[in-house]
């Protein structure tokens, strides 16, 4: 039990305060450090027993603060919701706009539960521009189960004002924080002071309100001491607490001071001393400094770790020792950031080169990956040689993240020092074809040199699979069109396509899966792209259930957005919207951020081309590219997607200066179906700013690249756009070419392909028609009413209005311009 004068004074006026929490998204409690802002927020919540997660914050990484934070959330909400929490962890700190959209989805959709509170503690210690941005975004959409409260010595740079004016923020500071005169005489009686009014005079005048004050002076005069004698802060703490303890004791507080909070267990290991928690428990009982949490875990107040901090000075304390003992701690827990942060200041670079040569490449996040930098920074030559698989993941990352050219003479240095030197844990074969595998992101979009390293790679492994690369990881990397990216050199695409088909199997192999499905889905895409429709279908379907057989979803949505171009084409509507729920399903089961960019590309193109722009991913309709950290993710494809946003809203001004830009992008790698898409768009807003000639002559420069590979797909997806420039016999062009292309987008005006409905949606908007409400026509067609207003609301997106009667009105105008041999329901 802890000493009376440790007590807490429950205090009814800032209570009060402290009870508006629930009824704001954002609470700030700020002041000074010592006017207890934790011990006044846990007090409340412990008082009325609110549900909540409590997050302490330390400055043990500033390398990797917001990595940091989302570790310590995820652990936070594990206890409280198992699915969440891992959901957090899948989709790693959401570092931008379009990751943040995410993660507020993914708390909407936990609805169910209970009202909690989140509290922040120390905010000031892992404030960055990243954290401030996510806990602005999270405060505008009023999740309604959720309320933040950030504890802090300064007010944080979320724009707090702005925040209260709209009615989103509650703030607590230092005056409501500070004892009133009433407040320090209850405080004064719950501890039994019996001073003399001169004493407690002193102690009012002397502490101005400030509850660490307040509590050493009263345990200074209740031990006789004078209170001239107190010169500081530090001057108290040695005179009431430190000075009376033992010699073992000030040094287990030295100790204890390199720690800003431990568990007992954790005192137990890191001290090796079997009596150390019952120190720790004899130590809390008797100083206010120092609390325990409800996960057992005891915190030391910062006034107290700088003193101790400070008194430690020119002592001899094994520090070595106990940073090495503390690694090891953290990572029994999982902990890699603290672990590699002790291991650091402990200078043991093997222990971390240890663990990462174990850890799957994929289980490396963001975190890791910025402490491994900074590792490698300080790491020997010979230690990178005992730990090849960690070193090769470290160059891995420098090529994708860093310098390519880098990382391309690391490799180099690496496979020289190898092809000379055995390893005691390794076979020479093994550690070559895993610097062969590396070498294939040296060869990202040069297909025929990526095959030459995977057949390298096969053939050094003899029968084995590679540990840097396995099925788990993601290829391609964030575009749903696996060609797309290999497709770099004008009238080489059929050659392209047939050194994939004929080779990838060798990439399959050597990871044990990775890329399962591409030989079909290239396959699917070069008929699909060339007008050779009659196996793409085939192709895409065999590509899809090869790709399931390895979980390869990024193989999987990029057959699907084939079939779904497929289907848009040749107006099979049901098959169509069949797609698109397929792969929503997919989207809302996944939470891999280079699998979600695929998917969002993929739904983002699909949209594109049925007109329906607001149906296309917020982030690639606006053109927001911070999605992308890795130089190789998205290879610009998002750009084609973020043009036929403009060309659609037709903003032609501003699609002309934006298709200029964009030609840097595709430059990059060469993307020659990027180069064509974009050279259509900026033919369309010639077209429309100049006129006829200026237009054709954009368009020109498409025609030139696309006939020398027979490409057709682009024109015939962008038909009612440039059917007139095609027709004006500008365009000089290999007659059969443009025949084939006039008679693709002649085709492509008439079938009405944009704004369609599915089946059961031209069900429900003819029930919609009789007068029907929604419960009747949930009835009708034995489905809940909330799927039948989910229906409603896709009726209107696609017919775009809100409007019933000018949904019906724009529904029976498109069944009637339909053919005649066409049934409604194909609409």
């Amino acid at each position: 039990m802890k000493h009376e004068h440790a007590r807490i004074l429950s205090r009814s006026r800032l209570n009060e305060k402290l009870e508006d929490i629930l009824q704001y998204p954002l609470t700030v409690v700020t002041a000074p450090m010592g006017f207890g802002k934790t011990t006044a927020v846990r007090s409340f919540i412990d008082e009325r027993t609110l549900p909540h997660i409590w997050l302490t914050m330390t400055e043990s990484v500033k390398i990797a603060a917001s990595e940091y934070f989302w570790f310590l959330l995820e652990k936070g909400v594990r206890a409280k919701a198992p699915r969440l929490a891992q959901a957090l962890r899948e989709s790693g700190f959401p570092s931008d706009s379009v990751q943040i959209s995410r993660m507020i989805d993914t708390l909407e959709q936990n609805s169910s539960l209970p009202e909690t509170v989140v509290i922040i503690d120390d905010y000031y210690l892992i404030e960055n521009s990243e954290i401030n941005a996510l806990m602005k975004r999270l405060v505008y959409a009023q999740i309604p189960w959720l309320h933040i409260v950030i504890i802090s010595r300064k007010v944080p740079a979320i724009g707090v004002d702005e925040l209260i004016v709209k009615g989103f923020c509650h703030t607590i500071d230092t005056g409501d924080l500070s004892f009133t005169e009433e407040e320090l005489e209850s405080y004064l009686d719950m501890v039994s002071f019996h001073g003399s009014e001169e004493s407690r005079q002193k102690i009012r005048s002397y502490a101005g309100g400030w509850i660490t004050a307040i509590y050493l002076m009263t345990l200074g005069l209740s031990q006789n001491k004078n209170l001239e004698f107190y010169r500081s802060i530090n001057a108290m703490l040695k005179s009431s607490f430190f000075d009376r303890y033992p010699p073992e004791i000030k040094d287990f507080l030295f100790r204890l001071s390199f720690f800003d909070m431990l568990t007992a267990d954790q005192a137990v290991y890191l001290f090796d001393d079997p009596v150390a928690a019952q120190r720790l428990e004899r130590l809390y009982e008797d100083n206010a400094f120092i609390t325990l949490d409800r996960e057992g875990r005891y915190r030391f107040h910062q006034i107290f770790l700088d003193f101790l901090r400070e008194e430690r000075k020119g002592c001899s304390l094994d520090r070595r020792s106990l940073m090495q003992r503390a690694g090891e701690w953290y990572s029994m827990q999982e902990d890699h950031a603290l672990a590699f942060k002790y291991w650091m200041a402990a200078g043991n670079y093997e222990a971390i080169l240890d663990e990462l040569e174990k850890t799957d490449i994929r289980n490396i996040n963001s975190i890791d990956r910025k402490l491994i930098f900074q590792v490698f920074s300080n790491v020997r030559d010979e230690q990178k040689y005992k730990y090849p698989i960690a070193t090769l993941r470290y160059i891995w990352l420098v090529i994708c993240f860093i310098d390519k050219d880098r990382g391309a003479q690391m490799l180099n240095r690496m496979e020289a020092y190898f092809m000379q030197h055995e390893h005691k844990t390794y076979s020479r074969n093994q550690i070559l074809a895993e610097i062969a595998m590396v070498s294939t992101t040296l060869a990202f979009n040069d297909a025929e040199q990526f095959i030459s390293c995977t057949k390298k790679a096969l053939q050094l492994l003899n029968g084995k699979t590679t540990i840097i690369r396995n099925r788990k990881s993601v290829l391609p990397y964030g575009v749903p069109h696996f060609t797309y990216d290999y497709y770099r050199t004008p009238g080489e695409y059929r050659k392209t396509v047939d050194i994939l088909v004929n080779g990838f199997k060798s990439h399959i192999e050597a990871t044990g899966g990775c890329g399962m499905g591409c030989i079909n889905l290239a396959r699917a895409e070069y008929g699909l792209e060339t007008g050779a429709f009659e196996n793409v279908e085939l192709a895409a379907q065999k590509a899809i259930y090869k790709a399931r057989m390895r979980e390869q979803s990024t193989v999987e949505a990029g057959a699907y957005m084939t079939l779904a171009r497929l289907y848009l084409y040749q107006n099979r509507t049901g098959e169509l919207w069949q797609v698109l729920d397929h792969i929503d399903e997919m989207a809302h089961a996944e939470r891999d951020t280079i699998v979600l960019n695929t998917l969002d590309n993929c739904r983002g193109y699909i949209n594109a081309c049925m007109g329906r722009l607001e149906a296309i991913p917020k982030w690639l309709r606006q053109g927001d590219m911070t999605v992308y950290t890795s130089q190789y993710q998205g290879s610009a494809f998002n750009y084609i997607i973020y043009g036929k946003s403009i060309l659609l809203s037709e903003d032609y001004i501003k699609l002309e200066v934006m298709t200029e830009a964009f030609e840097e992008y595709f430059a990059a790698f060469h993307n020659q179906l990027g180069y064509i898409h974009n050279y259509i768009h900026s033919a369309v807003a010639k077209y429309h700013i100049y006129g006829m000639f200026e237009g054709a002559k954009t368009l020109q420069k498409a025609f030139d690249i696309a006939q020398q590979d027979g490409v057709v797909m682009p024109f015939a997806e962008n038909a009612e756009f440039i059917l007139p420039m095609l027709k004006s016999k500008l365009l000089e062009a290999d007659k059969t070419f443009m025949k084939k292309v006039l008679q693709l987008c002649e085709k492509n005006t008439d079938t009405g392909s944009t704004s369609i409905l599915s089946p059961r949606e031209i069900e429900v908007i003819i029930l919609m028609e009789a007068g029907k409400s929604q419960k009747e026509i949930a009835d009708s067609l034995c489905i809940s009413p909330n799927t039948v207003k989910r229906h409603v609301q896709n009726i209107y997106q696609k017919l775009d209005t809100n409007n019933k009667t000018l949904a019906i009105k724009r529904f029976r105008t498109a069944c009637s311009s339909q053919p005649a041999e066409k049934n409604p329901s194909d609409f």
